[in-house]
């Protein structure tokens, strides 16, 4: 029987903030579980942040994020 994974996504505006503040967060939803994955704006490979998450087993995704605007689309 397949049962399938479920995934957290984390959006953060700053790349650096997701392991500065979510950190603690990631780690309790990978021990529970969830395949988790980091959505941020200049969240290249070559990254110290970008590694990190790899190293703690979070699927990174840069994103485009406009921080001004409204509409979430």
């Amino acid at each position: 029987m397949y049962i399938p994974t479920v995934k957290f996504l984390i959006i953060a505006s700053l790349p650096e903030s997701i392991l500065k503040f979510r950190r603690m967060l990631i780690i309790a939803l990978q021990d529970r579980g969830f395949d988790v994955h980091v959505a941020s704006p200049d969240l290249i490979s070559e990254s110290a942040d970008y590694k990190e998450l790899l190293s703690l087993g979070v699927v990174p995704h840069s994103i485009r994020f406009n921080r001004r605007g409204l509409n979430p689309f």
